[in-house]
């Protein structure tokens, strides 16, 4: 593949890529360290006609996460996930930041496979058919978690609210 070609993969889904990861592992440097791998497989290995290159990406992450997990063997640590929004007046900044953070930790409570697609479908705005392709599963499962997972994330944001 040409630097430039790869340059503009790494551009274009290193940050979605960043973020995926980050809801697997909780963990900033952990998650920056599998990006970097994900991302240098993926330039020693595939060539640029592979069909759907971001599902890829997307496996290649996600195995590497689980393979870091089992090498680590302890549990996954809490990390502040970093603001990738303009900001506002100081007041709309805070609460942002703060809805924000208590959105991420209702998250984080979620089974991993309901995280996972949420995250895809909500942050990464991926149809629904390419999260099944990514994960494994049918599109028809992946609307059924979609379904179950909104539902049990609500619960959590409520306890939340006052």
């Amino acid at each position: 593949m040409e630097a430039n070609i790869l340059e503009e993969i790494y551009e274009r889904y290193s940050r979605e890529l960043f973020l995926y990861l980050y809801t697997l592992l909780r963990d900033t440097s952990a998650a920056e360290d599998i990006l970097q791998e994900t991302f240098l497989k993926a330039f020693l290995s595939l060539d640029k006609s592979h069909p759907n290159f971001r599902a890829w990406l997307y496996k290649v992450g996600k195995n590497e996460s689980l393979n870091y997990l089992k090498r680590q063997q302890r549990t996954i640590s809490e990390a502040d996930m970093e603001q990738f929004q303009e900001s506002g007046s100081p007041l709309d900044d805070f609460l942002q930041k703060e809805q924000n953070r208590l959105l991420m930790e209702a998250l984080m409570k979620l089974p991993i496979l309901s995280r996972e697609v949420l995250v895809m479908q909500y942050f990464f705005e991926m149809p629904q058919r390419e999260i099944a392709e990514i994960l494994d599963l049918s599109p028809g499962n992946v609307r059924i978690i979609v379904h179950r997972a909104k539902k049990e994330l609500k619960k959590e944001v409520e306890k939340y609210e006052i």
